[in-house]
């Protein structure tokens, strides 16, 4: 599934740059990240990297621990990448 609402793609856009740096710091490739969690092929991970499928709570977590990402790194991306959305739909709603 792919989001096309600009609103809602930049929500997925800082955490899946999140995650992809945290992936790149520990020296994994997509592939060994895709079988690591389950996946026949690392395409499901790459589509969460560039905002092309939604994140799956519980891949989240499984994430979080393979990459040793502290949670409060994730909260404060996502908190901040919310907050962008709201401002964007602000705007949005001001101009119309």
């Amino acid at each position: 599934m792919t989001y096309k609402s600009k609103s809602t793609s930049i929500y997925y856009d800082a955490l899946g740059l999140e995650l992809k740096q945290a992936r790149l710091k520990q020296g994994l490739t997509i592939a060994e990240v895709g079988e690591a969690v389950g996946h026949s092929s690392g395409q499901f991970i790459s589509n969460i990297e560039r905002s092309k499928a939604p994140l799956p709570l519980n891949l989240l977590i499984e994430l979080q621990k393979l990459y040793k990402l502290d949670s409060r790194k994730i909260i404060e991306a996502s908190v901040q990448a919310y907050k962008q959305k709201l401002t964007n739909e602000a705007k949005i709603q001001i101009k119309q």
